[in-house]
């Protein structure tokens, strides 16, 4: 939690020294030349937040992770530090406060702070992901609007298409809380940890491939061509149509290479062009990254489940008792109507084969452990052995 807010700091302070030096040294009166570099340090501060949004969640939830050890004595322990949690002067009850005040301000104000935000500029941002579409709006001439607000939000949507450009970051960070919290919150059981996981990147990997939000260069066109369409039946689309008509004459617009050369000849280097738009398409590269954590996350569960889950899913369901009043007699079950029920019989023959493999077994072990030591030990489990033999298969004939 110390983290994001000294760096916050020092941007401050390095921001006021900058101003600072531009009107004492340089002799600067303008505002807008004086606070030209702000812009820049605001869209490092968020990214900084954006990238250390997990690794602060998960100390935070640290401090609110008891348990109890194996076997429980009683009481819960700190997993971060081991150290037995409500004890006064602790480190447990000395972190609660500040990690309650980080919990409220980072981990929950910065993704509500973004959504409300970008929510409340959300045409702001839609106009600009258009004219980024269309290869403009790089300067305020061509982005008269949203020229101010792109150098200082844009870190946070600009990888999006416009119908998604304004909230889409925030999923990207609830889908990163929950992993967290996963890994907090079932740490004691791997098996359920990886399942929870599971959980949330398939919903991810779900919502990435039913609305590819990502706006790749190769996806422009496309994005265009559904403003077009959707300007007819959305009015926030017509309101930016008109926009862009304004300053659609302004600027240079983007090129687009041909396949083909002058001479009717294929141009490999657009061919492989094309193909690199493809494979490094956003969407692609997303829905490929999720469905790998989807799949590791799936032979996390295999690996971690207890063997005796499996074997218990494995076993079939066991056989009815017999009612109370019915008793046995021999290989019939005779209930109070003496109607008799045929169980069935025991096989002595089969028994005794069990019982003579179960010795079998028993004599290879014995002379494999015997062969370690002295060679006359090896004869001797090899003649207990053939006693042994001879004295069930003299049963087998006395039970026949």
């Amino acid at each position: 939690m110390v983290l994001p807010i000294g760096v916050v700091g020092l941007f401050t302070i390095i921001s006021g020294c900058y101003a600072l030096y531009k009107i004492a040294v340089l002799g600067r009166r303008d505002k807008t030349v004086c606070t030209s570099h702000v812009n820049p340090m605001i869209a490092a501060c968020l990214v900084l937040c954006y990238f250390l949004y997990l690794y602060l969640t998960r100390t935070l939830l640290d401090v609110f992770n008891c348990a109890p050890t194996a076997p429980p004595d009683g009481k819960l322990y700190m997993q971060a530090v081991f150290e037995e949690c409500g004890i006064p002067g602790g480190t447990q009850v000395t972190l609660l406060p500040i990690a309650v005040v980080g919990f409220i301000v980072y981990t929950a104000g910065y993704p509500v702070g973004m959504l409300t935000l970008l929510w409340r500029n959300r045409e702001t941002v839609m106009e600009d992901q258009l004219l980024r579409a269309k290869g403009v709006g790089f300067d305020r001439l061509t982005n008269p609007r949203a020229y101010d607000f792109r150098r200082r939000y844009q870190r946070s949507y600009y990888q999006f298409k416009p119908d998604y450009a304004y909230f889409w970051i925030v999923v990207i960070i609830v889908r990163k809380f929950f992993i967290a919290v996963t890994s907090i919150l079932f740490n004691r059981n791997g098996a359920f940890q990886m399942a929870a996981c599971l959980l949330v990147m398939f919903l991810a990997y779900a919502l990435q491939v039913r609305y590819t939000p990502y706006m790749s260069p190769s996806d422009c066109d496309d994005v265009l061509r559904d403003h077009e369409t959707s300007r007819f039946q959305s009015k926030v689309h017509a309101v930016l149509h008109a926009r862009l008509a304004e300053v659609s004459a302004r600027g240079r617009k983007r090129v687009h290479k041909n396949l083909l050369t002058f001479e009717g000849k294929v141009d490999r280097s657009a061919v492989l062009g094309v193909m690199a738009g493809w494979l490094f398409n956003y969407n692609t590269v997303e829905a490929v990254m999720s469905f790998a954590a989807v799949v590791r996350s799936r032979r996390g569960v295999d690996r971690r489940a207890p063997a005796a889950v499996v074997l218990s899913l494995a076993r079939p369901p066991p056989l009815p008792a017999p009612p109370a009043d019915r008793v046995a007699d021999g290989h019939h079950v005779h209930g109070a109507d003496h109607q008799p029920v045929l169980q069935r019989p025991r096989s002595r023959r089969r028994h005794h084969r069990h019982r003579a493999h179960r010795h079998h077994r028993r004599h290879h072990l014995l002379c494999h452990r015997a062969g370690d030591g002295d060679g006359g030990a090896v004869h001797r489990v090899a003649a207990r052995g053939r006693r042994q033999a001879r004295r069930v298969q003299a049963q087998r004939q006395d039970g026949g």
